[in-house]
């Protein structure tokens, strides 16, 4: 009698063991799931944040550039800058950022002193927004 519940509750237990072990696996399972959609979206959210940065960088570059301009135009120098513009071989608003303050030297010295440090420290803005 005694090995025969022996018998018949070891394919039970052995039954048993297996479902348990069936339903930790399929939690493991579901777990690691979990785990890889995570880092995937914690991925595309480092993605997403890496573009704005740059957009910003570049919007931040493309103001600094329109505050040179819009300077420039103020300081009544359009024409004299656009010459030299032309000597230095500048053919965008992107190109700005190839100009040099020693090239503005003889702009600089027709200027007052507070326009010219205004030239000054937007064009130091375009450089340091690249």
């Amino acid at each position: 009698s005694l090995s025969l519940s022996l018998s018949l509750s070891s394919p039970l237990l052995s039954l048993h063991r297996h479902a348990a072990h069936t339903r930790a696996c399929a939690q493991t399972h579901a777990h690691r799931g979990r785990e890889r959609k995570r880092e995937r979206e914690r991925g595309r959210e480092r993605e997403r944040s890496i573009h704005v940065t740059k957009n910003q960088a570049g919007s931040a570059h493309k103001h600094a550039i329109e505050r040179f301009y819009r300077i420039v135009d103020e300081t009544g120098i359009k024409t004299r800058f656009e010459e030299l513009s032309e000597e230095l071989g500048v053919k965008s608003e992107e190109d700005l950022e190839y100009i040099q303050e020693d090239d503005l030297t003889n702009i600089l010295k027709e200027m007052k002193v507070v326009p010219e440090r205004k030239l000054r420290a937007a064009l130091k803005a375009v450089h340091n927004e690249l």
